[in-house]
């Protein structure tokens, strides 16, 4: 069979992987939707807990734009960003978040001035 607009290691590819199909074989392994998902949620928590670590002591004009920049980190939404910020600053959390009159500063928990 040949396959017109591949180059010869690309047919051999699509080759081998037609006969591992055809042979019963799986090309990848399964894995179910929850794995996936909590999969997916480790990496973007492990993401936004290292762009706090980077980013303590920086201050945002709003809780929005620490989001933004905090998803655009992490490759999320910056709902999902607020979330796990707003879990690693609850109480007894390492970070803490200060308020101030026109800013929001992001500090590690017992650091405030």
């Amino acid at each position: 069979m040949l396959i017109v607009g591949m180059s010869a290691s690309e047919r051999e590819r699509v080759s081998q992987a037609k006969k591992a199909i055809d042979d019963g074989m799986k090309p990848f392994a399964d894995i179910s939707a929850e794995e996936r998902f909590y999969n997916r949620s480790v990496r973007i928590r492990r993401k936004i807990l290292k762009w706090m670590v980077e980013h303590v002591g920086e201050a945002w004009q709003t809780y929005a734009e620490m989001d933004a920049e905090a998803a655009n980190a992490a490759g999320c939404h910056m709902t999902t960003a607020h979330r796990w910020i707003f879990q690693f600053s609850r109480r007894g959390k390492p970070f803490e978040i200060e308020e101030k009159v026109d800013t929001v500063v992001l500090r590690e928990r017992g650091e405030l001035v």
